[in-house]
């Protein structure tokens, strides 16, 4: 019987061995891997070692550079004066075609200094602005400085420039005037908190008229002037929705005694000196989205003339909304009234409206599109005040990869609001004066084509077409008599720069 057991239980050891053992190999046929052909959109996961703790492999976020933002372009630091280089929103970069394509403002490859230096040759038919249009060839070398260092909190860029234009011919005390221009952009951003943002802009020009871009200058050349133009404003997030921008803006325009004409005519000149403050708040909020917001907007504007007798305190209620339909277009309308008070010409009440269109768009264009109506402070000498209706057109666009064309255009239709203290319709001696109740239109088209010749040089071919005319027939021979008559200018000319 012990024998029978003994050999029962080495039975039962061998059958449980050989259970164990197929068992096992039962179970590794089941755990190895299948090879299995991956999909064009899916990649197989490698198996596991065995007894370690599998790690997920982290799936890569796509890289997108963010669409270039769209930034406005303030017109007019000259007649025919490029698109603005630099930001003029805080905490944004430059636009596209600012940028070199493919490098990124982060990019180590990105330099935020650009110096230029250009040589240009042409020929001005009616450099003097006079009705019988004298013409000269002239010279004018120039050198212009940008730098543009975005950031996420500071933002910091300077657009600087001078030029010289010389009349060929011209001698001390002749009837040519050499042109000095001079003009400096600075604009700081500072993002204080999440709320809070503080942005300084700094702007100042030395330059002879006529600027027909902006209401600085008389409509024709009359000298040298100074304008500077600055401002402080803070932003303030009070809410997601509900913010406010409270700015204070400085104006000086100072003619000093750079005025080409004697007697009456320079005082008449250096009268028009005066500096402007205007107090601006903003109520914003945003409606359906961020970007589509209603504005409620108050400002609050001092005249101060050299001659006291012109100053005046205005005051603009207006209601308007902006529309960012997408990052790359956008929209700003104002529409209401002012109200100018008269140190010595009563008040006087007026509707204004302010529209603008901006669109940065394929092959590095860049469009802004301004248009203002409403009472403006006086560009003539003998009146009060004037109303205007202004235009401006600033338009770039890459042709190819190498030729860049830019077209501006301008126009403004002002008509003479009152008699200032001391000046009469028709007054001899007065420039720009063509009566207290004249008009006058003016306009200004620029056009310039860039060739690409290198990374570093370029030429240009540039043609400007501008022209001042009164529509008041009856002081037509007093226009004449003082130098403010109508009068049409072409100018062109072609040359190279050189950026490093």
């Amino acid at each position: 019987m012990a024998q029978m057991l003994g050999r029962c239980s080495l039975r039962s050891a061998i059958l449980a061995a050989a259970f164990v053992f197929f068992q096992g190999i039962a179970s590794g046929l089941e755990e190895a891997p299948l090879e299995a052909t991956p999909t064009p959109e899916a990649e197989v996961e490698p198996s596991p070692l065995p007894g370690t703790t599998p790690t997920p492999t982290p799936t890569p976020t796509p890289v997108t550079e963010p669409p270039q933002p769209i930034i406005p372009i303030q017109a007019g630091t000259t007649p025919g004066s490029p698109i603005s280089k630099i930001a003029t929103e805080p905490g944004l970069p430059r636009p596209a075609s600012a940028v070199p394509s493919g490098i990124s403002l982060r990019s180590k490859t990105y330099v935020p200094l650009t110096i230029s230096l250009s040589l240009y040759q042409g020929f001005d038919d009616n450099f003097a602005t006079t009705q019988s249009g004298q013409g000269s060839w002239f010279t004018n070398p120039a050198v212009s400085i940008l730098y543009n260092l975005p950031s996420t909190i500071t933002q910091v860029g300077v657009d600087a420039g001078a030029s010289f234009t010389y009349y060929e011919g011209n001698s001390s005390g002749g009837s040519r005037r050499n042109d000095i221009n001079l003009h400096g952009t600075s604009i700081i951003s500072h993002s204080v908190s999440e709320r809070l943002k503080l942005e300084a802009r700094l702007y100042a020009t030395y330059r002879a008229e006529p600027d027909l871009s902006s209401n600085v200058g008389f409509q024709n050349r009359q000298g040298n002037f100074f304008n500077t133009q600055d401002s402080l404003a803070a932003t303030y997030h009070w809410s997601p929705r509900f913010f406010t921008v409270t700015t204070d803006k400085l104006q000086i325009v100072d003619y000093g005694n750079n005025s080409g004409q004697g007697g009456a005519s320079q005082q008449a000149v250096a009268s028009q000196n005066r500096i402007e403050n205007t107090i601006d708040q903003e109520f914003k909020y945003d409606l359906l989205h961020k970007g589509n917001t209603a504005v409620l907007e108050y400002r609050f504007e001092t005249v101060d003339y050299q001659d006291s007798s012109h100053n005046s305190l205005i005051n603009y209620a207006l209601v308007g909304f902006n529309e960012e339909f997408n990052p790359r277009l956008k929209a700003d309308i104002r529409a209401g009234a002012t109200i100018r008070s008269f140190a010595s010409d009563g008040s006087r009440l007026a509707p204004q409206f302010e529209g603008s269109l901006i669109y940065a768009g394929a092959h590095n264009s860049l469009l802004s599109w301004r248009t203002t109506y409403g009472t403006e402070n006086a560009s003539e000498a003998g009146i009060s005040s004037q109303m205007t209706i202004r235009t401006g057109l600033e338009f770039k666009y890459g042709l190819t990869a190498r030729i860049i064309a830019t077209l501006n255009a301008y126009y403004n239709h002002s008509t003479n609001q009152g008699t200032a203290p001391g000046g009469s319709s028709g007054t001899v001696g007065l420039p720009g004066n063509s009566g207290s109740n004249g008009s006058r239109d003016s306009y200004d088209v620029f056009l310039d084509g860039q060739y690409k010749i290198s990374s570093r040089w370029a030429f240009d071919f540039k043609i400007e077409y501008s022209g001042s005319n009164s529509n008041n027939a009856g002081n037509s021979a007093s226009n004449l008599s003082n130098g403010a008559i109508d009068y049409t200018r072409l100018r062109s000319s072609a040359g190279l720069t050189y950026k490093f």
